[in-house]
């Protein structure tokens, strides 16, 4: 079926056009002022059409974790999509060997059968983390690097978070580099120096800006130091929580709009309210909003997608394509998905239509509604 979205402004580099109209059946066909021949023929106007978003960094949502296992990553996938994700990496925490391998058979097994967003593989957020850094992770669970843990699911693993100041972590990005995964750099207090020696092995990204990571100091610039003067990529949990305003500000500044990556981090009460979570076997509450362990420690978000957009948008005062940029294009950079995450014709049919303020209105999947208002 081919779809014709018109009178939308799209979000486009540099300008959102509003004479630009959009035909799609499972690919993108058709970019420009024409109105071709369509079966459906969706007036948008008033609204804003969007890549999808692809959040490479969650952990569930809806009372599911992907620690789960079985059939968590698609009961995930299935109602990401309220949020505007099209795409995700559903994300383990550091866990027993036999805990962490259930869960990413699951997200193996789910991947073909998602009825919602797309499952790309797993984001392994640990064990291979700093125990003084180590947030709202298990410390007894932790590891020093070792591929062989992984080794088994090298073909569904695309993002592999670790402390590079551990030892063998030279020979795990190594090992990562040869089977197409991307290491990033969190949970660490390494030195400004020994994420420079990361990012010569092959890191290329950075978990979560500012938080778990040691901090910038003028003589001792830290992991953050070497996020923002590296080029890098470097998620960002932008629910006013995790990193305050200004400082979203100085990392787009630092960063730009081509190397920031916007996520959720999100937990399972993420679109479930608030009340008490389990994670990687802790326990702590959700009130307001804010994710916390019995001690205080921050513990994820139960931030969505387009809430991110919105909140990157106004703190910072980019413009929306940029902050759509940095939700969609940006992570299909990381993951080198030249058909997503962008508007053109060729690519894949992955869209989100929006209210200028960032309420989904419609989820299209390889040009299928997903999900409606």
């Amino acid at each position: 079926m081919k779809i014709l979205i018109t009178g939308a402004a799209v979000a486009l580099p540099a300008s959102m056009p509003l004479d630009c109209n959009v035909l799609f059946g499972d690919r993108i066909l058709y970019v420009g002022p024409d109105k071709p021949d369509a079966d459906v023929c969706i007036n948008g106007e008033g609204l804003v059409l969007a890549p999808g978003f692809i959040d490479i960094h969650t952990h569930g949502c809806g009372g599911v974790d992907t620690m789960d296992g079985g059939d968590a990553s698609c009961e995930i996938s299935e109602l990401v999509v309220k949020g505007g994700t099209t795409s995700f990496l559903p994300t383990t925490v550091t866990a027993p060997a036999q805990a962490l391998h259930a869960a990413l058979d699951g997200v193996r097994g789910g991947i073909p059968r998602a009825e919602g967003a797309n499952i790309l593989g797993a984001h392994v957020e640990g064990p291979f983390l700093s125990p003084r850094y180590k947030g709202a992770h298990e410390e007894r669970f932790l590891a020093l690097p070792d591929f062989r843990l992984i080794d088994g699911y090298a073909d569904i693993i695309k993002i592999v978070t670790l402390a590079p100041e551990l030892d063998g972590a030279k020979g795990f990005i190594e090992s990562c580099v040869e089977n197409d995964i991307i290491c990033s750099i969190g949970h660490t207090g390494a030195t400004c120096e020994q994420c420079a020696n990361a990012l010569e092995w092959g890191a290329s990204s950075f978990t979560h800006a500012y938080n778990a990571m040691s901090p910038l100091s003028h003589r001792a610039p830290g992991t953050v130091g070497a996020l923002l003067s590296s080029d890098a990529f470097a998620e960002l949990i932008c629910d006013n929580i995790h990193v305050a305003p200004p400082a979203q500000k100085i990392l787009l500044a630092a960063k730009g709009n081509g190397k920031t990556i916007l996520i959720t981090d999100a937990l399972r009460l993420c679109m479930a309210g608030d009340g008490p979570f389990t994670l990687g076997g802790l326990s702590g509450t959700v009130k307001n909003g804010r994710a916390e362990l019995p001690d205080g420690t921050l513990a994820g978000s139960v931030l969505t997608m387009n809430a991110a957009v919105r909140n990157f948008r106004l703190n910072t005062g980019c413009e929306l394509w940029e902050a759509v940029r940095c939700a969609a294009t940006n992570p299909a950079e990381l993951l080198g998905l030249t058909q997503k995450g962008r508007i053109a014709e060729g690519g894949d049919a992955d869209l989100v239509l929006m209210t200028p303020e960032c309420e989904i209105a419609c989820t299209f999947i390889n040009g299928e509604i997903k999900y409606k208002a």
